[in-house]
């Protein structure tokens, strides 16, 4: 540039002038810990990024300019609600991704959460300027992947009545389970198989959702220490296992799971001495006392055990008698239920046949005659004649 006044003086000034229009570059490396504390490099064919549930994903991003200019990094995500962040030349982000709303969960009325959902997908973009506004920008999709079983939700009923964490469980109504709060992240619950198992007793084995009802009956509820055992696939063979145990504790009074047993002891026949024990099965947590009676003769009045939480009580009766008599033994238990209840009765009676004893030189002196008379009718019937 050349500048004259009006003397004709005049001076000049010279400067080069570079525009830059070249957007700066940048390069991103990325990073995945799935709860181990261990970090693996991800090298992603495409912008999108598949993630299992829960995985901490680290990304640097390093920015350069050929002008040798600051470059700032601007991040922006929909992770939590929305964030954004920035940096110079260097930007690092740390964040874990999970299902979000849009999957089934317990953010969901149970009833809403048995429908086959999208996967969730989180996304973030970089912006990445020099100090004369030159960009350049990088899209890139998180895709959450479900890679467990279904979500097993139980709940535990006493006769259709939903039992509470606190509630005591009492033997005699009907245990069921109910498991329709249940779910699966991803898949329609009616494509997920499950298997029920009861004190180790198959209730249902590898059954499709659809087909099981709901409740689950599990039987009458007995007094003891319990266990519940569930196992769910969902259509790619994710398990989930899940094990609850239950203690149910005895229903109040005397209450006998069956009829007693009879146990001898002794040889059963005529004048013979025995002992005689039975024993009865308590799943009541009352007690009780009891007689065994064969007509006027008893035995000492015995305790009826209460049940525990543990399981049924057995008590065991024992009556010694020499038997007067063949034929069915007369046999009661009088019990009667602790303090001051009325006397009951178990009539035994037939379970024990006495028989009448032979005596020891029988069975000899039977083949003797058997002989003699085998041998008087051959002698009738052909005689001693030489011819014969």
């Amino acid at each position: 540039m050349k500048c004259t006044d009006a003397h004709g003086a005049n001076s000049s000034w010279t400067q080069t002038v570079t525009v830059d229009s070249v957007p700066p570059t940048f390069s991103i490396s990325f990073q995945a810990s799935i709860g181990t504390g261990l970090w693996s490099d991800i090298q992603p064919d495409s912008n999108a990024i598949p993630l299992p549930s829960g995985t901490v994903l680290r990304s640097v991003i390093e920015a350069y300019d050929l002008e040798g200019d600051p470059v700032r990094i601007y991040l922006e995500s929909n992770r939590s609600g929305g964030f954004t962040r920035s940096g110079t030349d260097i930007l690092e982000i740390t964040e874990a991704f999970y299902h979000g709303q849009s999957t089934n969960g317990p953010h969901r009325d149970p009833s809403d959460r048995h429908s086959q959902r999208e996967p969730t997908k989180w996304f973030f973009s970089i912006d990445v300027q020099d100090s004369v506004g030159n960009n350049v920008i990088g899209n890139w999709t998180i895709v959450v992947l479900d890679d467990e079983g279904p979500v097993i939700v139980p709940e535990i009923m006493l006769s259709g009545e939903t039992v509470e964490s606190s509630t005591r469980l009492i033997a005699g109504d009907e245990i069921q389970l109910n498991i329709s709060a249940s779910y699966d992240r991803i898949d329609a619950i009616d494509t997920t198989l499950w298997t029920v198992i009861y004190d180790g007793n198959y209730v249902y084995e590898m059954t499709s959702y659809s087909e099981m009802s709901n409740p689950i009956s599990l039987g009458e509820a007995h007094p003891g220490n319990h266990e519940i055992r569930i196992v769910s696939w969902d259509p790619l063979g994710h398990e989930s296992v899940l094990v609850v145990p239950i203690e149910i504790e005895p229903a109040e009074g005397v209450i006998f799971s069956g009829p007693p047993t009879i146990e001898v002891s002794g040889d059963i026949g005529l004048n013979n001495p025995l002992v005689i024990t039975v024993s009865i099965n308590n799943e009541g947590s009352g007690s009780g006392s009891a007689r065994l009676c064969s007509g006027a003769t008893c035995s000492p009045e015995g305790i009826i055990l209460p049940a525990t939480s543990v399981g049924p009580a057995v008590s065991r009766i024992s009556l010694a008698i020499t038997p007067e008599s063949v034929g069915d033994l007369d046999l009661k238990l009088n019990w009667f239920q602790l303090p001051g209840g009325d006397e009951e009765t178990i009539d035994l009676t037939g379970n024990i046949t006495i028989r009448d004893n032979l005596p020891d030189w029988f069975p000899p002196t039977l083949v003797s005659m058997a002989i003699v008379a085998i041998s008087f009718a051959a002698i009738r019937r052909w005689g001693d004649s030489p011819d014969r």
